[in-house]
């Protein structure tokens, strides 16, 4: 008798012990969760903050003034090319190919 109560007190000691666990991983990833909101709320208030001094410290009159200097052939490095390379393709549309090729009509 004193062994079957034994035993199950163990086992209601083990499950409890293994809900407990449980809802502590959960309160851990909830925490977490959090956490990473809040960071990327601070990014996001970092990044509009650094938006809004760039727009207010680059006027347009100011960067036409900057993209002379740049593309002025006496500044280029020697050879008569701008000191500044553009990114390939960052502005270029991407040519589309078809899905599917049409059938060819038999010549």
């Amino acid at each position: 008798m004193f062994a079957k109560l034994l035993a199950t007190l163990c086992g209601l000691g083990l499950t409890s012990g293994a809900l407990l666990v449980n809802r502590q991983h959960r309160i851990d990833v909830a925490v977490e969760i959090s956490r990473c909101g809040d960071r990327l709320r601070n990014q996001e208030t970092t990044l509009a903050l650094m938006q809004a001094e760039i727009a207010t410290s680059i006027r347009p009159d100011r960067l036409e003034e900057m993209l002379a200097v740049l593309e002025d052939p006496a500044g280029s490095d020697g050879d008569g090319t701008p000191r500044w390379r553009p990114i390939p393709t960052r502005f270029d549309p991407i040519p589309l190919a078809p899905l599917f090729e049409a059938p060819r009509a038999a010549p």
